[in-house]
């Protein structure tokens, strides 16, 4: 189903989903108000399995959205189907919990156009500061981020939530792995294959999207899990390819406190020991998965 009226795009916004309708709701909206004129930019929404529901009629505004759902199969797969859908010469992916600026469109589109070999990053912010739990979320996140992008040579590092490049790139370098169920590895694993085959990583900063990840204790305990059974994922796609995981190394956790810190000195203690929880259950989960493949059990 295709909800509005169709024209040439130059960039698809490809948008997974699955659980989340006011979330959706509210990145369809922002989408609706950006810079970009109506037929330069078009919405692939892709339902993550076939009992998610469509966004209603004219939720992006005069936006075309091409609506479709698929077999579960997770993120990675339902952003691949975006993709196939996506007519424009560039895709962008955008998770529906994320809320772009108004001009994150037209200039990730800008950057991507003047480096058309290159994935290109935005910015993700945290949307909810004052939920101590997305908080350390994100946290987390910008140490890991920034950290692989000070290693000239070696691959980088960007998330899915906010990612572009030309179509003919994605789809060359085969999409996103459908081996990740979750949301969890597919970006780091497809990042070291762009970074294999040419295609640099850039960050455009101008290029921002708020994250609403309403996170509590439960669901950051599950997320930090579901990353530590992710990662045995990515180390086996590796060995697979022949290739060393890629890791950081050094003084990520002196990195991790002293993040914690700049939050000032009434947040700094908190925020450092969920970042410590975070990477416990991460550690946790992975040792766990790794025993389960190797024994079966």
């Amino acid at each position: 189903m295709d909800i509005g009226v169709r024209s040439e795009p130059r960039i698809s916004v490809c948008v997974p989903t699955r659980g989340r309708p006011h979330a959706l709701a509210r990145c369809l909206a922002a989408l609706g108000g950006s810079t970009l004129a109506p037929g330069e930019l078009e919405v692939v929404v892709v339902g993550d399995g076939p009992d998610v529901e469509p966004p209603a009629p004219g939720a992006a505004g005069e936006l075309p959205v091409v609506w479709r759902t698929r077999p579960r199969g997770g993120p990675a797969a339902a952003r691949n189907a975006a993709a196939e859908l996506a007519r424009a010469p560039t895709i962008a992916f955008l998770d529906d919990d994320c809320v772009p600026a108004a001009d994150w469109a037209e200039r990730i589109l800008a950057r991507v156009d003047a480096e058309p070999d290159a994935i290109v990053a935005g910015r993700v912010r945290n949307g909810l500061p004052d939920n101590r739990w997305a908080t350390a979320s994100q946290m987390v996140l910008d140490v890991v981020v920034e950290a692989y992008r000070e290693r000239p040579g070696e691959p980088g590092f960007a998330p899915t939530s906010n990612l572009a490049m030309r179509r003919s790139v994605f789809l060359g370098l085969g999409g996103l792995d459908e081996r990740f169920r979750t949301a969890a590895g597919e970006d780091r694993e497809f990042c070291d294959r762009s970074h294999d085959a040419g295609h640099p990583l850039v960050i455009e900063e101008t290029a921002v999207v708020a994250h609403f990840h309403d996170l509590d204790a439960r669901s950051f305990v599950s997320q930090a899990a579901s990353y530590g059974r992710g990662e045995v994922t990515y180390r086996a796609v590796c060995a697979e390819r022949c290739r060393k995981p890629n890791v950081v190394k050094g003084n990520f956790y002196v990195r991790l406190l002293l993040a914690a810190f700049s939050y000032g000195p009434r947040r700094a203690l908190p925020l450092a020991l969920l970042a410590a929880a975070s990477q416990l259950v991460f550690l946790a989960n992975y040792w766990r998965r790794s025993a389960w493949r190797v024994t079966g059990a």
